[in-house]
């Protein structure tokens, strides 16, 4: 949970907290209309990933040389890509910060990013029970 602080007049301050079950809960039931939505965000941020890569080598995302590899199983998901990867920065600050998103820069949009509104990642809770990333980027 990210604090923040608000300083009233009096040099007083609180902090502003935040519900996770609620929200959690509000966002599954309003915005993500079945349990597999986790499987089309992360497969959606796979996508943002190679299109930022190829917009960043000069290349159109349907070039050969852009992979992404999905695995599903009763157990697991497993979703690869070769796109732009995540600095432990990007992953800190957009994909586990709900509502912050490294997709509203003009480089994201030139590239033809899709997601915007940084809920992506949060599909992931409440519907797996462990979440693993791995991340390699040369850019960071």
């Amino acid at each position: 949970m990210k604090e923040m602080v608000h300083h009233m007049n009096n040099n007083k301050s609180f902090s502003v907290g935040m519900d996770f079950k609620h929200v959690h809960k509000t966002i599954s039931e309003h915005v993500y209309e079945t349990p597999l939505a986790f499987l089309r965000e992360n497969v959606q941020n796979a996508l943002d990933a190679v299109r930022m890569q190829a917009h960043s080598d000069g290349k159109d995302s349907s070039d050969a040389s852009y992979e992404i590899s999905i695995r599903v199983t009763t157990e697991e998901c497993i979703i690869r890509d070769n796109g732009i990867g995540m600095s432990a920065d990007d992953l800190r600050m957009y994909f586990w910060t709900i509502g912050a998103s490294g997709k509203r820069t003009d480089q994201a949009r030139a590239a033809g990013c899709v997601g915007m509104f940084g809920i992506g990642g949060f599909a992931n809770f409440g519907i797996c029970g462990d979440c693993k990333l791995v991340c390699v980027s040369a850019y960071h």
